[in-house]
């Protein structure tokens, strides 16, 4: 099942706008940006991530409003079963089951997800040394990783979906490309060489 997608608002309101104001000095009020809300399993949000619509502007701002530690998007829709970990918020409203960290913080993922089966799902980015180190980080941290198939080209999982793939079958390309151990190892050597 397919999250419904966060609305566009031309500005955050009420809390969210104050947190929003002390964290960006830039902060004008006419800065439109998708808000997306960061709740805990039991539903209670705890801060929001703003994503611009405009291409000049900071991309992502991250606001909190409690002691909750860490921006880990999607909690509140988990059941337990296999997580899907990605990068970006939206990736992960394509995928069911999935939490966002915008990045990877693994003790984010210890603390939120101490006892479920996790797969990291990274961008699509062979080419970057950052990304591969990534990939081979979670693999020795003992979690399954996602290592994309040759002929995937988009980056990630939201412009496999603008491009017209289906989330079901993109589900279905992660689920066959989920290796762990030894098998990670070599399908991250070959997918870094691609």
């Amino acid at each position: 099942m397919i999250r419904r997608p966060p609305r566009s608002t031309p500005k955050p309101s009420s809390a969210a706008s104050d947190v929003y104001k002390r964290q960006t000095k830039d902060f004008d009020g006419k800065d439109p940006r998708i808000v997306m809300p960061l709740c805990d399993k039991s539903g209670k949000c705890f801060g929001a991530v703003a994503r611009s619509i405009l291409p000049t502007a900071q991309r992502y701002l991250k606001m909190s409003w409690s002691e909750e530690s860490g921006f880990v998007y999607g909690l509140d829709t988990l059941k337990k079963d296999k997580v899907y970990v990605m990068e970006g918020q939206f990736d992960s409203m394509f995928i069911p089951n999935s939490v966002a960290l915008g990045s990877m913080h693994f003790d984010l993922i210890k603390r939120h997800l101490p006892n479920d089966e996790v797969v990291i799902v990274l961008d699509n980015e062979p080419r970057s040394k950052s990304n591969v180190d990534q990939l081979i980080k979670a693999n020795n941290k003992g979690y399954s990783i996602c290592v994309w198939p040759s002929h995937i080209v988009d980056k990630d999982i939201n412009d496999m979906v603008c491009n017209g793939m289906d989330p079901t079958d993109i589900k279905a390309i992660i689920d066959g490309n989920t290796y762990s151990g030894l098998k990670a190892k070599l399908a991250i050597q070959i997918y870094s060489k691609a």
